[in-house]
Parts: C-alpha cells; sequence; structure tokens
C-alpha cells in the first residue's frame, strides 16, 4: 500500500472548501451567486434578489434528502453552498432534540445531548465533503471579548457553537472573512469598499491553504476567481537576427 511516486499537484477552483462569514446583508450570498455550476442549500430567506439555482431546506430531513441528490451524482452542479451553515446547525439541532423527545440538547446531563446533535451533524458534513465537488459554507458572524495571553480582547468569530466552528474551519481551504473597510483610490482618497480578507489576524478567524489570495480582495467571485487563476507568463517572440555577411568564396568581385 505505500506509494512509489508522489502525487501531483491539483488545483480546481470549483473543487474548493471554503468558509465565508460576516456581518448579515454584507453580500456573502451575492458573492456565492457568481460561482458556475453552483446550488444552494438555502437554509434562509434572502436569496430572492438573485437569479440562483436553490433547494429551499426547511428541516434536517429535507438537507437528508439534498445530500442524497447530489451524492447521486445525475446533477449539473460542481459547487454545493450551505447558505448559511448556522442555520442547517439549528435545524439538525432540533431533528435531535425531537427524536429524544427532549426539548433542548442541555435536557440530557453531562452534555449528552448536545454530544448527540454534534454527532449527527458531523456525520452528514464528513460525507458530504467526501463527494467530489467543491462546498461553501456561509455564516454570520458576531464580535465578542475573548481572552488572550495578552489579556482580553475584541474579536469577531462565526455566530456557531465553538466546536462546531473549529469543525468547519478545519475542513475549509479558503476561510473568508467578509467586511467593510477604508479602501485606498488611485487619487489618494478612500473609500469605504466590501472586502474579503483570507490572512490571519488578531481580530479575526482567516486563512489560505492555497497560497494564491492576497490579504483582502474585492467581495465578489469575480475578484476572487481572477486572484485564483495562475497569471501565464507573457509569451515573447524569439529575436530575429541576421546571418553575418560573408565574402563570396573565390574572392569574386
Amino acid at each position: 500500500m505505500l506509494p512509489t511516486a508522489k502525487t501531483e499537484s491539483k488545483f480546481d477552483i470549483l473543487n474548493l472548501r471554503m468558509f465565508l462569514y460576516g456581518p448579515p446583508k454584507i453580500g456573502k450570498s451575492t458573492f456565492c451567486a457568481g460561482m458556475p455550476d453552483a446550488v444552494f442549500a438555502a437554509t434562509e430567506p434572502g436569496l430572492n434578489n438573485l437569479s440562483v439555482f436553490q433547494a429551499p431546506i426547511a428541516t434536517w430531513k429535507d438537507f437528508l434528502q439534498f445530500c442524497g441528490e447530489i451524492g447521486s451524482g445525475k446533477h449539473p452542479y460542481k459547487t454545493v453552498i450551505i447558505d448559511t451553515i448556522d442555520r442547517l446547525y439549528r435545524l439538525c439541532e432540533t431533528h435531535v432534540c425531537e427524536s429524544l423527545n427532549i426539548a433542548t440538547p442541555e435536557d440530557m446531563d453531562y452534555g449528552k445531548g448536545r454530544a448527540k446533535v454534534n454527532a449527527e451533524f458531523f456525520r452528514i458534513m464528513d460525507r458530504l465533503t467526501s463527494l467530489p465537488y467543491g462546498l461553501v459554507f456561509t455564516s454570520h458572524a458576531v464580535t465578542k471579548e475573548v481572552k488572550t495571553p495578552g489579556g482580553n480582547t475584541d474579536r469577531t468569530i462565526p455566530t456557531l457553537p465553538d466546536k462546531v466552528s473549529q469543525y468547519i474551519i478545519s475542513l475549509a481551504d479558503v476561510i473568508g472573512f467578509a467586511s467593510i473597510r477604508p479602501v485606498m483610490q488611485a487619487d489618494g482618497t478612500t473609500k469605504r469598499e466590501r472586502v474579503l480578507c483570507t490572512k490571519p489576524h488578531t481580530d479575526f478567524d482567516a486563512g489560505d491553504r492555497t497560497g494564491r489570495l492576497p490579504e483582502s480582495l474585492p467581495l465578489s467571485w469575480a475578484a476572487f476567481a481572477s486572484a485564483m487563476t495562475p497569471k501565464a507568463a507573457p509569451v515573447t517572440a524569439p529575436v530575429q537576427t541576421q546571418p553575418p555577411k560573408t565574402a563570396p568564396v573565390g574572392g569574386a568581385k
């Protein structure tokens, strides 16, 4: 079973796993709507102003059916967008609580209820991430005071339970934080623009496993795809040189 050769490096922008979070209505869904051959698992309203393929997800059973149809491969989609993962987790929680005949996971002692919710959620996510499709999770964000070695500080984090958030982050090739920031313009002035941050920061989680993205870029699929696509080296025509002139053979005049 041991390999005898190294695997070739492969990259497909439509096969990325991405975790995209930020404040509500900042443009996360609009960003995802630019992806070609994508389908939304729409757990929340908010896509009415976008022209996209979407499957409404109102219950956990709806999502299980959605995953089954995606797993069949009998469809044209290359990327699955879960919008939002926050709401999907709550649907999973409701499903597990109903099956256990409890009101909340905390009704079971020693964290057993929460552990059962997480186990069901991770089970399905593991199956979904094993499929040969791109996967995007969107999430809202909240700013909280957190403890650090240097003292307490404010940090913007996804609105997911910590264990779930860390699980999703571990799956992602790109962790993008959407925000509004002042951007320097060509005339020297600044303008507030929606940007996607992709590098680690003390104020939020972000990261780029591909190493292709800048620290921040406009919050649009076109800008993201352009940054992800390697620029081809310019092709230059070979320099044409004239052969050296030589005297005629035999000394002819």
